[in-house]
């Protein structure tokens, strides 16, 4: 199976050269990218532990952390990439919006085709206060 840094919410602040980058669970249920010296490239943001999670990649394109018991249940997903943009936007996802100040998601470019670290484009929804 091939996965896209890009669609999995790897940002490539911290591109990995070479290919022998690894994605797997980690005994906290974290998702991780280690690079070929088995240092962290990128974490999944996932609180507590079970030590019986999986993951699933949907046919909409969304790759999703689950415990067994839940794997097809998104409401129940303890990550997904769904919810953590980076330059790629699939036909079933949704721009974030947060109406908490200053927090928003965004879609950003690669700087060039070759080179994942952010790019000069951005996507993103802001919600501004009504001030009328």
């Amino acid at each position: 199976m091939f996965f896209s840094w890009c669609s999995i919410g790897f940002s490539g602040d911290t591109p990995i050269s070479h290919r022998n980058g690894v994605l797997r669970i980690e005994v906290d249920d974290k998702l991780v990218v280690r690079n070929g010296n088995n240092s962290l490239v990128w974490s999944s943001s996932v609180l507590g532990s079970s030590n019986n999670a999986a993951t699933k990649l949907f046919d909409t394109g969304n790759f999703v952390l689950s415990r067994d018991d839940s794997i097809g249940d998104l409401n129940r997903a303890l990550w997904q990439n769904f919810n953590e943009p980076t330059d790629t936007f699939l036909s079933e996802m949704r721009v974030p919006v947060s109406s908490k100040g200053g927090e928003h998601r965004a879609y950003r470019s690669w700087k060039s085709s070759n080179d994942p670290s952010p790019g000069n484009y951005i996507l993103a929804l802001i919600l501004m206060e009504d001030t009328g």
